[in-house]
């Protein structure tokens, strides 16, 4: 590697030095035992004998504001989920999900079929009572669309507010260059000592 390279490459690790304090927290967060104890998994089973669409919902605050879950990716690291809403479950099939259930009560599954109506079941009669509360049920199975209530404005305003999304990532993926940068230059570096310098070979 020449030192022109080499130089390039320090200036680059440390530009992008201060994004690998934010990689840090993102994965000191992701394995915080404090948040680890709220992540709690459910499943959908669905019985509705057609394909659907799920956005499972809950409330905040005694007004009862309605929000899509904290979902996490894993459910033994604590990282969200860029996808907050309208999950694709085959019919005679299920799905399992796991969130944060901290700062928010689970409260309704919103589904949509094929044709884009939306219909609710209630996992929660008294959402905003006793904030927050974990899951006592684990299993929500769907029934025939027709069995459900059509969902209120209140409940699919829910669906507007996923404002997390991919780019919420960006700075923590690009914060682990800088280590892999130093790694490189450092192997290149102790290749170059290990490396016999000209004329050390010859015999006098």
């Amino acid at each position: 590697m020449s030192r022109s390279i080499r130089i390039m490459l320090v200036i680059i690790a440390i530009f992008l030095s201060p994004l690998s304090l934010l990689t840090s927290v993102v994965v000191l967060g992701a394995v915080n035992p404090f948040g680890l104890i709220f992540l709690t998994s459910f499943t959908i089973d669905n019985n509705s004998g057609q394909n659907i669409w799920v956005s499972p919902i809950g409330a905040v605050g005694q007004n009862g504001d309605r929000h899509p879950l904290p979902f996490s990716y894993f459910k033994h690291f604590s990282v969200r989920s860029i996808k907050k809403t309208d999950f694709y479950i085959a019919k005679d099939t299920s799905r399992m999900f796991v969130y944060d259930w901290d700062d928010i009560q689970f409260s309704e599954i919103l589904v949509r079929h094929e044709q884009g109506d939306i219909c609710f079941i209630a996992t929660d009669p008294n959402p905003t009572q006793n904030q927050y509360r974990n899951l006592k049920n684990k299993l929500f199975t769907i029934p025939s669309l027709s069995e459900l209530p059509v969902a209120s404005s209140n409940l699919k305003s829910a669906l507007l507010k996923t404002h997390m999304n991919w780019y919420s990532y960006i700075l923590p993926v690009i914060g682990i260059i800088p280590p892999i940068l130093v790694i490189i230059l450092w192997r290149t570096r102790k290749k170059q000592k290990l490396k016999p310098s000209r004329g050390s070979d010859r015999i006098i």
